[in-house]
């Protein structure tokens, strides 16, 4: 299993929160903050709970800082110039 949620589409962030026994829409939190807004450390996910961010941060579930990240904005703003 890749741990790297950068990598994960929706649908698997999913699955992952409902395998944590966490509350479904905390998975839309965590896609949003990972693709939106480019986050790259569990703990900048503000709106997760202290526990809910530690439980992920211990499961090894982390992001891959060598991975480039695409923010939404830069994306729109590429798509734009064409």
């Amino acid at each position: 299993m890749d741990k790297d949620l950068k990598c994960k589409t929706f649908p698997e962030i999913e699955k992952l929160v409902a395998q944590m026994q966490q509350k479904a829409y905390w998975a839309g939190y965590i896609f949003n903050f990972i693709q939106a807004r480019g986050v790259n450390d569990i703990s900048q996910i503000g709106t997760l709970s202290k526990d809910f961010r530690k439980e992920l941060a211990e499961g090894a579930i982390l992001f891959r800082s060598s991975r480039p990240s695409i923010n939404l904005l830069t994306l729109t703003a590429r798509l734009n110039m064409f």
